[in-house]
């Protein structure tokens, strides 16, 4: 939810990007659900300990578009701060501004560094 508002925050003034980001949102929801629906369990004996009996294929779909929803997200942040902040416009300044924070920015800098520790 904290990269979904992030997202939002940088694409702002777009439509279009408040929707796909908002669907991926929701994809993440619904695929946090499929845990709990292809999981099935059963008591260990008498005791109250439980074990996992059954166990969908599906219920990768659970770690898998997570993943995708923030890795769209952090890219898609990334290219809005590199390419809309640098005054340079080449893509060896925008590299570097990447992976460096050269040419950007303290507060542009710090947006990048922290959506990439969060990502990481």
């Amino acid at each position: 939810m904290l990269f979904f508002l992030r997202v939002t925050a940088v694409w702002h003034p777009s439509r279009i990007g408040y929707a796909v980001f908002s669907v991926l949102w929701f994809g993440v929801l619904g695929a946090g659900i499929t845990v709990a629906l292809g999981i099935g369990g059963a008591h260990i004996g008498s005791t109250r300990q439980c074990i996992n009996t059954t166990v969908a294929g599906y219920i990768e779909v659970a770690g898998i578009v997570p993943l995708i929803n923030d890795t769209v997200i952090f890219l898609a942040i990334s290219y809005r701060i590199v390419a809309h902040i640098m005054v340079a416009d080449s893509s060896m300044a925008r590299l570097r501004a990447f992976f460096g924070g050269t040419g950007l920015s303290e507060l542009s800098q710090a947006l990048l560094q922290s959506g990439l520790h969060f990502y990481l």
